[in-house]
């Protein structure tokens, strides 16, 4: 996916050139290793050079629709909890052509840019809508819009699915994969139904649209991009023989990654959890150390739940919370008299 507030690098003396230069590189090398901490310091450090330079006009960004897999992937790295947080908003990323980290098969990736917002919601048995512009997310300086069938969390199982295959390949190229390696992957049936929904789950990723505008620091400053998540998507399906899924991820997914880091998803915690709920809420903590208290109503909101009834929503919310304390994903929960709902992350010595 494009993203805005990125602004290519000019006037820069051949001295910072270089300088520039040895960041990438050492950047490109602790991605690869998964040391988040030295992937963080080599960012700021990336952040303050290129802030001192005057921002050439933004780069209109582009994005479109992808396809299948299939390649076996590479050996990777020990995973790490990576999320390198943004420290300027128009500072400039070295280019690379590969997601900023590899992880092994436990964890799934994602980007915080969509991690932490409402573009994929718990419904389930309702008719889906088609969607335009919907807001998904928004805070003080950003806002991300959806335009497409509505997404829900089977689709974003097949998302991180995608994003898993596209760690070992180069972002632009076309690779493949099967429709049996995402089903094993994601503990879907291997049915005929299962493919049907893969098929469908892929074609919405494809189709779908997501803006984000990003406000300045002066009035009337934006910058704006838009494009599907995937690029390119080709499904070759024959009954009675294979079934193989082509797809293409845009170069420019590389900028959603950056832009606010990213989260390694526990996928066989994810995978236990059968409610839509329970694995919205271990997304969405996933990406917070220390999570801050969120109003019950817009914990309601963000999920896309469609219980109108308060009472109803908290009961279920306290399930959901539950399920998440008894995988030992959290210590604890609590909602206080004001209906905000507190957590806390289990921390690695209270394990058993």
């Amino acid at each position: 996916m494009a993203y805005m507030g990125i602004f290519p690098v000019g006037g820069k003396s051949n001295s910072s050139e270089r300088t520039l230069q040895v960041i990438a590189s050492e950047l490109a090398l602790a991605a690869s290793a998964g040391d988040a901490v030295r992937f963080a310091e080599l960012t700021r450090e990336h952040a303050h050079l290129t802030g001192q330079a005057r921002p050439a006009k933004p780069v209109s960004p582009h994005i479109t629709q992808s396809t299948a897999i299939g390649a076996k992937p590479e050996a990777a790295p020990k995973p790490v909890d990576a999320r390198p947080r943004r420290q300027a908003r128009l500072a400039t990323l070295p280019a690379v052509d590969r997601l900023p980290a590899s992880w092994s098969d436990a964890f799934r990736g994602m980007p915080n840019e969509l991690i932490r917002t409402g573009l994929f919601n718990i419904r389930r048995s309702e008719p889906r809508a088609t969607l335009k512009d919907v807001v998904v997310a928004a805070t003080r300086d950003t806002t991300v819009l959806y335009s497409g069938e509505e997404l829900r969390i089977r689709d974003e199982d097949v998302l991180m699915q995608i994003y898993h295959f596209q760690r070992n390949f180069k972002l632009g190229d076309a690779w493949q994969a099967s429709g049996a390696d995402f089903l094993t992957s994601m503990r879907w049936s291997s049915g005929k139904q299962g493919y049907l929904d893969l098929y469908d789950s892929l074609r919405r990723l494809s189709g779908g649209k997501i803006t984000i505008t990003r406000t300045g620091s002066s009035r009337g400053d934006f910058h704006f991009a838009e494009g599907s998540l995937v690029s390119y998507l080709e499904i070759d399906h024959i009954e009675s023989g294979s079934r193989t899924i082509r797809i293409k991820l845009a170069p420019e997914t590389l900028l959603l990654w950056q832009s606010v880091g990213f989260t390694l998803v526990n996928w066989d915690e994810r995978l236990s959890l059968s409610r839509p709920l329970s694995r919205f809420l271990h997304r969405y903590y996933s990406s917070h150390r220390e999570p801050h208290a969120l109003k019950l109503e817009t914990v309601r909101q963000m999920t896309g739940s469609t219980v109108g009834e308060k009472a109803k929503f908290r009961q279920l919310l306290k399930a959901a919370l539950q399920s998440l304390v008894d995988i030992g994903f959290l210590s604890a929960f609590w909602i206080d008299s004001d209906d905000k709902v507190h957590v806390r992350r289990r921390r690695p010595d209270e394990l058993t």
